[in-house]
């Protein structure tokens, strides 16, 4: 099986990394872009087991999400500001799970083991 790659969408690589360590040094990998549109021109470079976009990156968030929703790929919200109008909005628009801040890593760990299963399950990585 290939491994798993997660492609992040937020300017806080070294939280995601912290978060992360023991998971890229057991093969996974991730890649993190800095910038919405840095991560968009990466979106297709490759098949993505997950795809994190932080809703810092841009005031209209859920457009994006569901922009990337439809590519196939799984969405996660990295949340800066929880609300029941925007969870219920962004889950209408595609996302796969969302994670408010600041960032539990056993729930992130969480997200990417459901992710691992259903590539597992699909016989896929990512789309």
């Amino acid at each position: 099986m290939r491994r798993m790659k997660v492609l992040a969408l937020t300017p806080d690589a070294p939280l995601l990394l912290q978060l992360l360590a023991a998971e890229t040094e057991g093969g996974l990998e991730l890649v993190v872009e800095a910038s919405l549109r840095g991560g968009l021109k990466r979106l297709h470079e490759s098949a993505w087991s997950l795809v994190l976009v932080d809703s810092i990156l841009d005031d209209e968030i859920v457009d994006v999400v569901e922009r990337i929703a439809t590519t196939g790929q799984r969405v996660v919200l990295l949340a800066r500001s929880v609300s029941v109008e925007l969870t219920l909005d962004a889950l209408r628009r595609g996302v796969w799970d969302m994670l408010p801040f600041p960032i539990d890593a056993t729930e992130l760990r969480d997200i990417i083991a459901r992710s691992k299963a259903a590539d597992a399950a699909m016989g896929t990585i990512g789309r």
